[in-house]
């Protein structure tokens, strides 16, 4: 067999294995596209680990001295996409629909180290300032610093689906997603969660006893696709009222929090996933 003979099938057996590895991703990645479930749980496979807060941190006197508000210990959040949607998962261990009272938001930034592209303050009129200046607040990253100051361009503003008859928390699990159009927020009026009365699994939205929160927001109501840095923080809280400022409780990444029942915060930490 001749010299060009040889290197004619080495190559081509080195294009069939190259062939077989794209193949092997593409059912990988197809598989993981499969194997995600809205159901609360955190456990699909294709969920990868992007940011934490440290368990039992909750003020006390305070959310973490009512079994209603012990549910906002935050601990881990989960992130992927599968080229359709966002999906976002965050643990909450001690949560319980029969016990647990309050509300959830999810900060996203879309548009980057960008100054005045987002909106500065909680849609839902909580004392919970956006002054993002650090992002990548990653599990085994180091966070960066940004140049100009970060506000969200996307808010996910929820009643979590809890205590039912617990005023003022509505705990009916309607949940909106609110965009910055360039001098206020949008979106209100929306129950863009789609969990329906006295459920826990939705549309976009749902929660699981023991377990969590997830989201899956489709890309195309973020006005993104693959490729798109998108920044992130998730906070827990409860309702304010003219009497009460209701900060956020626990955030993840760990973040500014409330030192005791009726405390504003300061958001400034930022997970970062690439699509």
């Amino acid at each position: 067999m001749s010299k060009i003979t040889n290197l004619v099938l080495l190559v081509g057996l080195g294009i069939a294995l190259v062939l077989s590895w794209v193949a092997s991703l593409r059912a990988s990645s197809l598989a993981s596209r499969a194997a995600f479930t809205l159901d609360g749980h955190c456990d699909d496979a294709g969920y990868i680990w992007l940011a934490e807060d440290p368990p039992g941190d909750l003020a006390n006197p305070g959310p973490g001295a009512w079994p209603g508000t012990s549910w906002t210990d935050l601990t881990r959040l989960y992130i992927a996409s599968d080229g359709t949607n966002l999906y976002v998962c965050v643990a909450l261990p001690q949560y319980a629909q029969n016990v647990s009272s309050g509300e959830v938001g999810l900060a996203l930034d879309t548009t980057g180290d960008v100054p005045n592209s987002g909106g500065f303050a909680d849609p839902w009129g909580n004392p919970i300032a956006y002054a993002y200046t650090s992002i990548y607040h990653n599990v085994g990253t180091t966070p960066v610093s940004t140049t100009n100051t970060i506000w969200p361009d996307y808010v996910i503003r929820g009643n979590i689906p809890g205590i039912a008859n617990n005023p003022p928390d509505d705990n009916n699990g309607w949940t909106e997603l609110l965009h910055w159009d360039g001098s206020a927020w949008q979106g209100f009026g929306n129950n863009w969660g789609g969990i329906p009365a006295g459920g826990q699994i939705g549309t976009h939205v749902a929660y699981a006893d023991g377990a969590g929160v997830e989201f899956a927001i489709p890309l195309s109501d973020l006005g993104i696709g693959p490729g798109v840095t998108v920044h992130l923080e998730f906070y827990a809280t409860q309702k304010d009222t003219p009497s009460t400022q209701k900060g956020a409780y626990d955030t993840v990444p760990a973040d500014d929090q409330v030192g005791s029942w009726d405390e504003p915060t300061t958001e400034r930490h930022l997970a970062t996933y690439v699509l």
